[in-house]
């Protein structure tokens, strides 16, 4: 079964500046799932990032997250190489279209708190920027196949299909290391035909990462995440 991308807790990768008592610097670049992104908290408003941060990087946006799936959030580090999306549970409400009514809502909604989740992708006009953003387990954009079958420890699946799922983990892994958090592959152009022996075509071309060709593998990168920054209700009564 294909699972919808993105949308962990919500029905981008990044760490801030150091926020007053946080105890970050402005060299955290770590996330971690249900916690936090660097020093974005449960507590962290969108008006205080535009206090963190320079004009013009903290930014109201309308995101198309994936096929008929928009959210109305929080671009940080706008037009830099770390730059993330942030969507908020006070503005949890999403979207099927674009429309100027659409737009307008969001751009006019009131300050945001309450973060959801972060989204982190490889930008189209920065293909080899590197971002600084990692996840607690390691995994970060640009990390290979083979790097993400050893932080897994077990076997998963990409879909090859040309189609706005290309790239999504199918029967995403289980293990620790992927807990809340959802990853997009990018892959080289018609490998759904150059690995016709090994996909599957009526599972959208699904193949398992171990059985790409070690001279394809290193064209298996990791090109987005999308990490849930909400805490389960268990891990909210822990002492």
């Amino acid at each position: 079964m294909v699972r919808s991308f993105f949308i962990i807790g919500l029905a981008a990768g990044a760490s801030l500046l150091a926020a007053p008592g946080a105890g970050q610097t402005f060299a955290d670049f770590t996330i971690e799932p249900g916690k936090r992104a660097g020093p974005i908290t449960e507590d962290t408003t969108e008006a205080q990032l535009r206090r963190m941060l320079p004009k013009g990087q903290v930014k109201r946006v309308f995101k198309h997250v994936h096929v008929g799936y928009y959210r109305c959030g929080t671009e940080i580090f706008s037009g830099t190489e770390n730059a993330a999306f942030i969507a908020w549970g006070s503005m949890d409400r999403s979207y099927e279209k674009e429309t100027k009514a659409h737009v307008r809502e969001c751009l006019t909604w009131p300050s945001a708190s309450q973060p959801q989740s972060i989204i982190v992708e490889r930008r189209p006009d920065m293909p080899d920027a590197p971002s600084a953003s990692h996840t607690s387990s390691g995994i970060r954009l640009g990390m290979g196949i083979r790097q993400l079958e050893a932080v897994t420890g077990e076997p998963f699946e990409i879909l090859l299909c040309p189609c706005e799922f290309g790239g999504v983990l199918m029967n995403q892994p289980t293990s620790y290391a992927f807990r809340k958090i959802e990853l997009r592959i990018s892959f080289p152009e018609g490998a759904h035909k150059t690995l016709k022996a090994v996909v599957r075509p009526d599972e959208e071309y699904a193949v398992y990462a171990g059985d790409v060709p070690e001279e394809m593998a290193g064209e298996f990168v990791v090109s987005a995440m999308s990490v849930s920054l909400e805490a389960d209700d268990e891990e909210e009564q822990a002492p």
